[in-house]
């Protein structure tokens, strides 16, 4: 269970216990089980960590800028493929260049990633709202937290694999 990993340190954060930690709660006996609220909060925070793990396996592999640089690589791909005009400093001729391949075929492209990439907005979206159940006060044993813990965990292994994500 939840309670039986996580401990509250001296500034009242809630932290995961370490192997040592655990091996010696079972040989002293376990403490008294933490809060509800804490276990809660300790759960969302887990699941949202979770889910940024997952999208990190898309990101990663990319700098920074160029992850930031793809809301406008979808903007601009998109005024190509209806025909219009691109801005004098445009992202994607020069990454069109590059690649040896026409505007067009890059502005694609780079459609196909931006729309793949939205299902996986999605699907972190709807962890997150996942996470929030998990701060229910409907939520009130631990039982009942493990249980909603493990739903959202398989919910979400599920989407990943449903988009190609190995987690």
């Amino acid at each position: 269970m939840i309670e039986d990993l996580v401990r509250l340190d001296v500034t009242g954060r809630l932290v995961p216990l370490t192997h040592e930690e655990i091996e010696q709660r079972k040989l002293d006996g376990a403490p008294p089980p933490v809060d509800m609220p804490t276990l809660r909060l300790s759960a969302f925070a887990s699941a949202m960590a979770y889910g940024n793990g997952i999208t990190a396996k898309v990101t990663s592999t990319y700098a920074d800028v160029e992850v930031q640089s793809w809301t406008a690589q979808e903007a601009e791909a998109r005024t190509v493929l209806a025909g219009g005009a691109l801005i004098e400093h445009a992202l994607l001729p020069p990454l069109a260049e590059d690649k040896g391949v026409s505007l067009a075929d890059y502005a694609r492209s780079v459609i196909e990633k931006a729309d793949a990439y939205r299902q996986i907005a999605v699907a972190a979206v709807r962890l997150r709202r996942g996470a929030e159940g998990l701060l229910s006060e409907q939520i009130d044993t631990p039982e009942k937290l493990d249980a909603a813990v493990e739903a959202l965990r398989t919910q979400t292994l599920a989407a990943a694999e449903a988009l190609g994500i190995e987690v």
